[in-house]
């Protein structure tokens, strides 16, 4: 009983940290452990395993293959800001 206990709780964090939004996540392999800062992403292509991808170009724009086209930037370490003016989305 106390092994599923544990393994329910267990379970139950991974959900909870899979779904919430936190600065404390936006780090990447590459940066090291630090937050994402703009030069971690400039210029460069991610490929995700469905089969999608995510282009951030140097001069701040933004594609991906859903066919979405936009503005990037890093207006603070680890805050990645989607689009211009009242319609961004900050991850």
């Amino acid at each position: 009983m106390e092994i599923f206990r544990s393994l329910l709780l267990l379970c139950a964090a991974i959900v909870c940290i899979a779904f919430m939004r936190t600065r404390a996540l936006a780090n990447t392999d590459f940066g090291q452990g630090r937050p994402i800062a703009a030069k971690d992403l400039a210029g460069k292509k991610f490929c995700w395993d469905g089969g999608g991808w995510t282009i951030y170009a140097a001069d701040g724009h933004y594609t991906n293959s859903k066919g979405d086209h936009t503005h990037w930037s890093v207006p603070e370490p680890g805050v990645v800001e989607l689009g211009m003016g009242g319609d961004s989305s900050r991850f």
